[in-house]
């Protein structure tokens, strides 16, 4: 049985509204200048795919990333209770604490994932939206362009349903790579027909590795100009409210069991918990 219950959504226009706003956060032009002049020279196909809209928005558009991930809340005392989370950057802010450039957006314990459609899509619906806001109304005059998506595998099949991952005989959903004893087998690397040639396309990714429903409009959005997603740490609300990020809440479906930890977790660890 389901539950709808709303949990704390922190939108990406809101942080940078914040950051720039409130903090003051500025990124010199000379490295944003860099980071583009770099991706140009070498012809990456995004950079390429997005220089028009950073000449028509007149300005030095910042990169930001996304980062998905799943974690232990305790390796040694609690393995099997994990928690999922999504974060944003700023790719060229880089403080001496990694941590200050590091931006929760949402946390959920695992255990409460009913499913990546009903838990999951309406959350990344929201999130897509709010940088698509930053890319085209931008924030106190600046506009942003999502330069990067990271996450471990799990996070990937979570976010694509791609059918090839390193769990599967078809281990890469980049090329062709298998297990089987044959020449695309991932473990030959010198072959002229090996899985090296077989690297896919993004339209042969969408064609052949993505399911034809059940995927997040966020999935299709990435292969646009400019869109991202992407992290994983645990906040009490009052310390997101503490920062001057805005919290919305968003209706979500769960399985219908106690929001509070698993029994099997010692109350007396709760507090190490605040402070990750």
């Amino acid at each position: 049985m389901l539950l709808l219950r709303s949990l704390p959504l922190i939108l990406p226009y809101d942080v940078m509204d914040y950051l720039i706003g409130s903090c003051n956060l500025h990124i010199e032009e000379e490295l944003i200048n860099q980071f583009w002049s770099h991706l140009d020279s070498v012809e990456d196909s995004w950079a390429l795919s997005t220089r028009e809209f950073r000449k028509a928005v007149g300005d030095k558009v910042i990169p930001l990333g996304f980062y998905g991930d799943e974690a232990c809340m305790g390796l040694v005392t609690d393995p099997y209770n994990q928690i999922y989370g999504l974060f944003m950057s700023v790719v060229l802010f880089r403080p001496t604490s990694t941590r200050m450039s590091r931006y929760l957006l949402f946390s959920v314990d695992s255990h409460r994932i009913h499913s990546v459609e009903e838990t999951f899509f309406p959350v990344l619906e929201q999130i897509t939206a709010s940088f698509n806001r930053l890319s085209n109304e931008g924030v106190h005059g600046r506009h942003f362009l999502v330069s990067e998506i990271r996450g471990d595998q799990s996070f990937f099949k979570y976010l694509f349903k791609h059918e090839s991952w390193w769990r599967s005989t078809n281990v890469c959903f980049r090329c062709k790579a298998t297990t089987r004893p044959t020449n695309l087998n991932y473990c030959v690397y010198e072959s002229n027909d090996g899985w090296n040639s077989t690297c896919r396309s993004t339209f042969e990714f969408i064609r052949d590795e993505l399911p034809h429903d059940k995927l997040c409009s966020l999935g299709f959005a990435l292969f646009e100009n400019y869109i991202c997603i992407c992290g994983t740490l645990l906040l009490e609300e009052s310390m997101l409210i503490s920062y001057g990020f805005t919290s919305h809440m968003v209706p979500l479906h769960l399985p219908r069991q106690s929001t509070s930890f698993p029994s099997r977790f010692p109350s007396s660890k709760l507090h190490h918990l605040r402070r990750i």
